[in-house]
């Protein structure tokens, strides 16, 4: 079995210059999800205790035309899972897609995104593509549980994580060729706002209005970039800039970048300000549990206050 028609689908919404760039990620989502479906009802057919879902930038329908296609199936302690889901994957890898894929049950998952970071945010935007939704439901309900009970403990370990990406991929809005995705100010710094704010943290509504416009020049920047590059990457080189530009109908890579610049700036600022606000309230509580514990915190060390041979 082969799939020429996800192929060229794809190949048709990608070369069409009338298909604004913002557009396309949807889009190619939405081709992707008629072809697994139909894969899915010809190769599974089951719509119980098993299920295929999406999860990563596919799981958000924001698939770039060079992105991985991120699967997973799964299902209620199947014995024969691992059978069906390469009647999946070989189809996708026989004609060229590179996929991020598992096989796993609920509790395997669950036991995963408890202690991987990586694995939780991946379901805090995962959904179902075909198969059993109630099977989908109850996994990214209960993972969504789990991540608020754990709010605080995977909001410091998020922090850090933000704080080393950083470090390696530099400021979008000062680099000659910026990492769109990965940088600072980056469209990565939005993914882990919105995580934050599924563990319960809350962004005013003007603020995230204006993160969702600065996030939509940075996707049509890496879209263009795909696109005319036909290979996956998230830097925006020099010698790709002058084209990325025209695409985008900027007059020159110059205007382009200050486009770029301006919206790494603004969600560099919101990003900062919302991770200093949960800092913050990191200490807050920080301070008030060691009160009650007859501590204090002074200089970042909790310190025992009065005399502890007097208590009783």
């Amino acid at each position: 079995m082969t799939n020429p028609g996800l192929v060229e689908r794809r190949r048709k919404v990608i070369e069409n210059r009338d298909v604004e760039s913002w557009t396309i990620p949807g889009k190619l989502a939405e081709i992707t999800d008629q072809f697994l479906i139909d894969l899915y009802e010809r190769e599974i057919s089951s719509d119980k205790g098993i299920a295929l879902v999406a999860l990563g930038g596919y799981g958000r329908q924001e698939l770039a035309p060079a992105s991985d296609i991120d699967l997973m199936l799964i299902h209620d302690e199947r014995e024969d899972a691992d059978l069906l889901a390469d009647r999946i994957w070989y189809p996708l890898w026989d004609e060229g897609f590179k996929l991020g894929h598992s096989v796993r049950s609920i509790d395997q998952t669950l036991r995963l995104a408890a202690t991987d970071l990586e694995t939780a945010t991946s379901l805090l935007s995962a959904r179902c593509v075909a198969g059993d939704n109630h099977l989908v439901d109850r996994l990214l309900a209960s993972n969504e549980k789990q991540w608020v009970e754990h709010g605080v403990a995977r909001l410091e370990e998020l922090a850090r994580n933000v704080s080393r990406r950083h470090l390696l991929s530099g400021e979008v809005a000062f680099l000659l060729e910026p990492d769109l995705k990965d940088g600072r100010g980056g469209m990565r710094d939005v993914h882990a706002i919105d995580w934050a704010v599924r563990a319960g943290i809350e962004v005013p509504v003007h603020d995230s209005e204006r993160l969702a416009d600065a996030y939509r020049v940075l996707l049509e920047a890496r879209v263009e970039l795909h696109r005319l590059s036909g290979k996956r990457g998230d830097i925006l080189l020099l010698e790709e800039q002058d084209s990325v530009a025209d695409s985008l109908g900027d007059h020159d890579a110059d205007l382009l970048m200050s486009r770029i610049a301006t919206s790494a700036r603004t969600i560099a600022y919101l990003s900062d300000e919302i991770w200093r606000h949960i800092e913050s309230d990191s200490n807050d509580q920080l301070s008030l549990d060691v009160a009650v514990a007859g501590l204090d915190v002074i200089d970042n060390e909790i310190v025992v206050v009065g005399d502890p041979s007097t208590d009783p």
